[in-house]
C-alpha cells in the first residue's frame, strides 16, 4: 500500500511539474466540500454540469462511511476563477452542507511582517483562550477573518447589571454621546431617560447599569456580556466570540428577577443597538411583550432569547415568540444539554456547557445554561450586521438558521426540536452571498363544516391557509408541513404546497387545503397551536415556524379610524388571557402612537364588600370570576343609537358562593365615525342574588401600557371628570376614562409594582380601593393600573340598573376632554328609555362637614324640595342608620341623631323621587 500511494505522489508531482504548476496554483483550483448525505453514486456532472469541475475525490481515507468527515470531498476545477464561480454556485445547493476554497495558510516565523488580522493558525493570547472550546466548534476565529469584531458592532446585554469596570469590558461599554456632551440633568436626545450616560438602569433609574454590588446573584449580566464580547488579545482571561464590539448594558433586575425587561429591550432599540440579548424568561406569555418584540422587530433590531433550563418542550417565553431568535443549549459533542428546553419553537441551538466568562469580582467562572448559550448566538448576529448592515431583521434571523451545523442525527430523539442546527460563525458571516430562508407570517382559516359563523367549536371542521416569507433568494419547489400541537384538534392533510418557484417576497399555501378537525372533547375559546416546517424541492429545511391560531374567538373587535378595542364575552377589555396565558383580543390599539395601550382590563362590579372582575383574579391571582352566559357570545348588533355597536353578557355563578357577589352583567360598546377617538361603554347590571344590594359600584379596571410602562403618570381631573394617563416620552398619546350617567365615585391608580410585590389585586384590597374615592397619584413615573367606578342605585333581588363610562384618546389632555364633550352629547342619544334612573342629583349635592366630627350637625345641600331618605352603611355594607327627612333644599341634621354610629368611614345613600346621590362620609366622633 505504501508503495502504491509513493507511486500516485510521483505521478501527481510529475503532471504538476508538465504543467509548470505549482502546488499553491493546484490549491486554488480545489475547493473542499461537505455533501449533506452521503450518496451512493456521485460524478462531477452531478455537481457543475459545465464540465469545469475536472475530478472529485474524499478529502480523507475515512473507513467508517457513517463518520462526519466522510462527507467531505474535494474538488478540483480548470482554474483558480473556475474554483471561486463554482464555490459560489455550491454554496446555495441544497445537497451542500457546505463549501469552501482551500484555505491558505502561512508559518509565523520571525521575518514575517506583523499585522493587525489574526493569522487562523495563531490563537489569541488571552490566557484561557484554550478552555473556551466552543469559539473552535462554532469557527469563530475562521469568522474573525472574514469579519473583524471592533466597535461598529452594537449589541445590547438586557439583563441584570454589567460591570464595565473590568479590564476584559471596559473597552466594550457603549457611551451615549449625546448625554456625554450634554448637560447634566437633562434629557440631552429626548429618548425619555435622563443622564442615560452608559445605558440605562431601570432598577436605581439611573444611566450607569452597574449591578449592585452587596448582590449576592450579581454577577449573570456580566458573565453573559463576557462571553458576547470580552478584549480579544489583551493578554488578559478570555476572549469573548465578538471581542471588540460594544456592549450596552441595560439593567432591569436583580437577584434573578427580571421585572422590567420589556422596558430594556425596547430602551435598547431606541437607542441603536440591533442585537438584543434577553438571557432570561417566563413560562406564561404576555401581550405587552409581544408588543415590545414586535415593535423592535419592525426597527430592524433582532432579539435573541434563551430557550431555558427545565429539560422540556414548554414554550419559554419571549424565547418562543415567532420572530425572535430562541437558542437551546448544546454540548462540545453537539448533543443537548441535559437541563436544555427543546421544540418546535426552537430556532438554532449553541453551546452552553462549561462556558468559562468573567464575573462580577473580576474572577473567572464557567457556568453552564441556555443564559450562556444565548450570548453566543448574539455575537455572531453582531457579526453578521456589520457585514450586511441593510439586512433585515428578518433576513439576519433567517441566515443565520440556515447556515447552523444541522446536529440532528446526534439527536435523533429530538429532531427538529432544536432548531435547524447549532450556530456557525464562520459559515454565517462567509456563505450567504444569497443566503435561503423563510419565515412564518400569517395563517388564516375559513369554516367548511359547522354553523357558518366562523367560530370554529367542538365537531367542527376548518380549512387552513398559511403564509410565509422568503427572505433571501429563488426557492424551487418549496413545501411545507403543518402539525397540531393539541391532542384534540387534528390536521389533515398535513402537506402545505406553494408555487413551483418562490421568489422573494409573501405566498399563502395553495391547492391543497388541510382541514382542521375539532374533537366533542373541545371546550369554548378553541386555540390551536401550530408547528410548520418547510423544505425545498431536494428536501433541504429552509424554515420552522410556530404560532397559535384563535379559532373560537371570545371576544369582539370594535373599530373606529382612530383605535381598535377588544370586549371579551366574559367581562374582560382589551384583552390578555392570563388564566391560559394567551392575548387575544387587540388591546386597545392607536393608529397614533404605540399599537396597544392597554395590557388588560376588566369590568367589575362591587356591592357590599363583595366584588366579581376578571382583572386579575382573587388573592391566588388565577382566577377568571365573570363566565359568559349559556349561549351568549361577544358579537356585533345592529343598534338604532349607534351606527358601531358590540355587546357581550356574563355573570359570577362560577364563583366561590362565599365569594359571590350574584350579579349579571349586559356590556354593550357604542362607537361613531365622526368621533373615532372614543367610546362609550354602557354597563347594566341585574341583581342576581337574594339580598338588597345597599352600596354597589360598576366600572373598570384598566393596566395601562403606553409605551415602557415604567413611564406611564396618572391623573384625575375633576374639572372634566377624566381619569388619565399618560407617558413622559411627550409624543405618546394620552387614554383616559370618565363618566356619562354620572361623575366618577371612584378614581384610583395603583401602582402595579406595589400591588404585585404585596400578594397582588386581591378582592380585600380592591374593595379598599373602592372606598377610597379618588387618590393614589404619583408625580414619579410608574406602571400604572387605573380603577374606575360609578356608583349603582340601591337594587334589590332581580332589579337593574345602568351605568355609563366614555372611553378616551388624543395627544394631549385637552383633546380627552374634547372628546369626552362630544361622547357626553351622544350620550343623551342611546339611553333606553325616558325614565332612566339618573344615578347623581341633576344639582350637586353636597354633604358636609366631611370628615363629620362629635358634636357637629350635618349639613345637606343641593337638594330638590322634595321629600328624602337618607340611609348611611358601614364598610361592611351593613345599613347603621335611616333618616326620612321632610321637604326641603337644604338640611341640617342634629348630632344628636348620629351619636350612635361607630367611627369610622360610612357610606351615604340620599334618594328622592327620580334621583339618587351616593358618596363617603368619615365620621371621627
Amino acid at each position: 500500500m505504501a508503495v502504491g500511494r509513493l507511486i500516485v505522489l510521483a505521478l501527481v508531482l510529475g503532471a504538476l511539474a508538465a504543467r509548470g504548476e505549482t502546488v499553491k496554483d493546484r490549491c486554488a483550483r480545489e475547493i473542499l466540500v461537505k455533501l449533506r448525505e452521503f450518496p451512493a453514486a456521485l460524478d462531477a456532472a452531478s455537481l457543475d454540469a459545465s464540465g469545469r469541475v475536472t475530478a472529485l475525490r474524499p478529502a480523507l481515507p475515512l473507513r467508517e462511511r457513517s463518520a462526519e468527515l466522510a462527507k467531505v470531498i474535494v474538488l478540483e476545477t480548470v482554474s483558480g476563477q473556475a474554483a471561486r464561480d463554482v464555490c459560489a454556485a455550491l454554496q446555495h445547493d441544497s445537497r451542500i452542507e457546505w463549501a469552501e476554497l482551500r484555505p491558505e495558510r502561512t508559518t509565523d516565523i520571525l521575518q514575517a511582517e506583523r499585522t493587525t488580522r489574526l493569522p487562523l493558525d495563531a490563537p489569541p493570547n488571552d490566557p484561557y483562550y484554550g478552555e473556551q472550546w466552543w469559539l473552535d466548534q462554532i469557527e469563530a476565529p475562521a469568522a474573525w477573518d472574514v469579519v473583524a469584531p471592533d466597535a461598529s458592532i452594537l449589541v445590547a446585554i438586557v439583563d441584570d447589571g454589567v460591570n464595565f469596570n473590568l479590564d476584559e469590558l471596559a473597552g466594550a461599554r457603549w457611551e451615549n454621546a449625546a448625554e456625554r456632551d450634554g448637560v447634566s440633568g437633562v434629557d440631552d436626545d429626548g429618548n425619555g431617560y435622563t443622564d442615560d450616560l452608559f445605558g440605562y438602569d431601570f432598577i436605581e433609574l439611573d444611566g450607569d447599569p452597574l449591578p449592585a454590588p452587596l448582590d449576592g446573584f450579581n454577577s449573570h449580566g456580566t458573565h453573559v456580556a463576557g462571553i458576547a464580547a470580552a478584549a480579544r488579545n489583551n493578554r488578559l482571561g478570555i476572549a469573548g466570540v465578538a471581542g471588540g464590539a460594544r456592549v450596552m448594558g441595560v439593567r432591569v433586575g436583580q437577584g434573578g428577577s427580571i421585572p422590567y425587561g420589556f422596558e430594556g429591550v425596547y430602551y435598547a432599540c431606541v437607542n441603536g443597538a440591533r442585537v438584543i440579548n434577553c438571557s432570561w424568561g417566563g413560562s406564561t406569555e404576555s401581550a405587552y411583550e409581544r408588543e415590545v418584540m414586535r415593535y423592535v422587530r419592525a426597527r430592524g433590531c433582532v432579539v435573541v432569547a434563551s430557550a431555558g433550563n427545565n429539560g422540556s418542550s414548554v414554550p419559554r417565553y419571549p424565547a418562543a415568540i415567532e420572530g425572535v431568535l430562541s437558542v437551546a443549549a448544546t454540548t462540545a459533542a453537539n448533543t443537548a444539554a441535559a437541563f436544555t428546553n427543546y421544540g418546535p419553537w426552537v430556532k438554532i441551538a449553541a453551546p452552553g456547557v462549561h462556558i468559562l466568562s468573567v464575573i462580577f469580582d473580576g474572577s473567572y467562572a464557567a457556568w453552564q445554561g441556555t443564559s450562556m448559550a444565548a450570548p453566543v448566538v448574539t455575537a455572531v448576529c453582531g457579526m453578521l450586521i456589520k457585514r450586511f448592515p441593510d439586512w433585515t431583521s428578518e433576513q439576519v434571523l433567517t441566515a443565520i438558521c440556515t447556515s447552523a451545523d444541522p446536529i440532528d442525527t446526534v439527536n435523533d430523539t429530538l429532531p427538529g426540536w432544536l432548531g435547524l442546527g447549532r450556530v456557525n460563525a464562520y459559515r454565517a458571516v462567509s456563505n450567504f452571498e444569497i443566503p435561503v430562508g423563510v419565515r412564518l407570517t400569517d395563517v388564516r382559516f375559513h369554516e367548511n363544516i359547522g354553523d357558518g359563523d366562523n367560530r370554529i367549536e367542538a365537531d367542527e371542521v376548518a380549512l387552513l391557509d398559511v403564509e410565509l416569507s422568503n427572505e433571501h433568494g429563488r426557492l424551487n419547489g418549496l413545501h411545507g408541513t403543518v402539525t397540531s400541537l393539541d391532542g384534540n384538534i387534528t390536521i389533515s392533510p398535513a402537506e402545505l404546497v406553494y408555487p413551483p418557484i418562490v421568489e422573494a417576497g409573501r405566498y399563502w399555501s395553495e391547492i391543497l387545503d388541510p382541514r382542521v378537525h375539532m374533537s366533542s372533547a373541545v371546550t369554548r375559546g378553541a386555540v390551536l397551536p401550530l408547528a410548520v416546517e418547510w423544505a425545498d424541492g431536494t428536501g433541504r429545511i429552509v424554515g420552522r415556524g410556530t404560532t397559535t391560531v384563535l379559532l373560537d374567538t371570545t371576544f369582539v373587535t370594535i373599530e373606529t379610524s382612530a383605535l381598535r378595542f377588544g370586549l371579551g364575552e366574559q367581562g374582560a377589555l382589551g384583552y390578555f388571557d392570563y388564566v391560559r396565558g394567551i392575548p387575544l383580543g387587540p388591546g386597545l390599539a392607536l393608529t397614533a402612537g404605540p399599537s396597544n395601550a392597554l395590557y388588560h382590563g376588566s369590568i367589575f362590579v362591587a356591592a357590599d364588600g363583595r366584588i366579581a372582575d376578571n382583572f386579575y383574579g382573587d388573592s391566588t391571582g388565577s382566577r377568571f370570576d365573570w363566565s359568559a352566559l349559556p349561549g351568549a357570545y361577544a358579537e356585533r348588533f345592529t343598534s338604532d343609537r349607534a351606527p358601531i355597536a358590540v355587546r357581550s353578557s356574563f355573570d359570577d355563578r362560577a364563583m366561590p358562593e362565599q365569594d359571590r357577589v350574584g350579579a349579571e352583567v349586559t356590556s354593550e360598546l357604542f362607537a361613531w365615525p365622526d368621533i373615532p377617538d372614543g367610546m362609550i361603554l354602557e354597563i347594566t347590571v341585574t341583581n342576581r342574588g337574594s339580598s338588597i344590594w345597599s352600596t354597589a359600584q360598576a366600572g373598570v379596571m384598566l393596566d395601562w401600557d403606553i409605551g415602557p410602562s415604567s413611564r406611564n403618570l396618572g391623573s384625575y381631573s375633576a374639572n372634566d371628570g377624566i381619569l388619565e394617563a399618560h407617558s413622559t416620552l411627550s409624543w405618546l398619546p394620552y387614554v383616559g376614562v370618565a363618566g356619562l350617567s354620572g361623575e366618577l365615585e371612584t378614581a384610583y391608580e395603583v401602582s402595579n409594582r406595589d400591588e404585585f410585590e404585596s400578594g397582588g389585586f386581591r378582592d380585600a384590597r380592591l374593595v379598599e380601593i373602592l372606598g377610597a374615592g379618588v387618590g393614589g397619584f404619583s408625580s414619579t413615573a410608574r406602571d400604572l393600573s387605573h380603577i374606575a367606578g360609578l356608583t349603582l342605585p340601591t337594587l334589590p333581588p332581580a332589579a337593574s340598573a345602568t351605568v355609563r363610562m366614555a372611553l378616551l384618546t388624543g395627544q394631549s389632555a385637552a383633546n380627552l376632554a374634547n372628546v369626552l364633550d362630544q361622547l357626553r352629547t351622544r350620550s343623551g342619544d342611546i339611553r333606553k328609555s325616558p325614565d332612566e334612573t339618573v344615578h347623581l342629583a341633576r344639582k350637586s349635592v353636597t354633604v358636609a362637614p366631611n370628615p363629620l366630627g362629635s358634636g357637629q350637625p350635618l349639613e345637606i345641600r343641593g337638594l330638590d324640595d322634595a321629600s328624602s331618605e337618607l340611609r348611611l352603611y358601614n364598610v361592611l355594607g351593613q345599613e347603621v342608620a335611616r333618616l326620612v327627612l321632610p321637604h326641603a333644599t337644604k338640611l341640617n341634621i342634629p348630632a344628636s341623631d348620629l351619636q350612635h354610629l361607630a367611627p369610622g368611614l360610612l357610606f351615604y345613600h340620599l334618594e328622592q323621587p327620580g334621583r339618587i346621590a351616593t358618596g363617603k362620609l368619615l365620621y371621627l366622633p
